[in-house]
């Protein structure tokens, strides 16, 4: 349900925290600016390509996000 939600709000144009995306239009991983591209299952977190291969990432368990909503739908 926290998947779904966080990608319709993506789809919105708004962040996590339920507010819209920053004036210059830009959405995605805050920490890097890419776009959200997989989703880790451990960590119940949309990841970034950058934040994918970190070392906190790496060993888990990572889905496209388009597989992952359908799997939850």
């Amino acid at each position: 349900a926290r998947l779904l939600e966080i990608a319709r709000r993506l789809a919105r144009g708004e962040d996590d925290d339920g507010e819209d995306e920053d004036e210059d239009g830009e959405e995605g991983c805050r920490k890097h600016r890419e776009p959200l591209e997989v989703f880790c299952k451990e960590d119940a977190a949309l990841l970034c390509a950058i934040c994918r291969e970190s070392r906190a990432h790496r060993g888990h368990t990572v889905l496209p996000v388009p597989d992952v909503v359908r799997e939850y739908k």
